[in-house]
């Protein structure tokens, strides 16, 4: 079960994904999947249709798109194998990718008076947040937080947030029609660092794979 293209895409690419539908949000997340690999399908199990420029879309970046709910997942080997609808049909997949609810665990912070409020993404509902100012303070005094307490869309390392939210919107500008670097199609961007690359292939990953090393490294013989 995956659900970050910028965090673990690399780890499935060129393999054949399914992206399995249970909001609004599913059309987006099979386009940026495809920047992955060229075997993608969409499951629409309890989502919604998708509109006619969505299908479209779609068909523009050859993902197959399955009608019908799904009842579970084969699995051979310890190993997931495919996904079986309700029909008895099973589309053999190798990974599957799903909308990650982000929900903060408030219950001592509502003991202080804090209550979470519900985070939107594209008009959907994506889980949980505390409000607060940028600096991380909220509205009772002396009381502060920080990352997924109040932006779990910004949760992880500071270059995979940055990544992600670049990653993010190169995608969408993609979708209409064109990115930065004019044009349509999709956006290439420079690969290396988890949450950076859209495609970064294997030889960035390799690098940056050598990079780490050497950090690494480096750290060990100052410690």
């Amino acid at each position: 079960m995956l659900h970050c293209p910028y965090c673990h895409g690399h780890e499935v690419a060129d393999r054949p994904i399914g992206v399995l539908a249970t909001g609004p949000l599913a059309v987006h997340q099979a386009l940026m999947w495809r920047q992955w690999s060229d075997d993608v399908t969409l499951f629409l199990h309890t989502g919604p249709e998708p509109s006619a420029e969505e299908y479209e879309e779609l068909a523009a970046r050859d993902v197959a798109v399955v009608d019908g709910e799904v009842a579970g997942l084969e699995i051979a080997d310890d190993r997931f194998t495919g996904v079986r609808l309700t029909s008895g049909r099973v589309v053999p997949r190798e990974a599957l990718v799903v909308q990650a609810r982000f929900t903060a665990r408030s219950a001592v912070l509502e003991s202080l008076g804090l209550t979470p409020v519900a985070q939107e993404m594209a008009g959907t509902v994506v889980g949980t947040y505390i409000p607060s100012d940028p600096t991380g303070a909220t509205e009772v005094p002396g009381v502060w937080v920080v990352k997924q307490r109040h932006a779990p869309h910004r949760a992880g390392g500071r270059r995979g947030r940055r990544g992600a939210h670049g990653g993010g919107g190169a995608q969408r500008r993609s979708d209409h029609g064109g990115h930065p670097t004019g044009g349509g199609g999709p956006p290439r961007m420079r690969g290396g660092e988890c949450g950076g690359a859209v495609r970064p292939g294997r030889r960035g990953a390799r690098r940056a794979v050598r990079r780490a090393e050497l950090r690494g490294g480096a750290k060990a013989r100052t410690a």
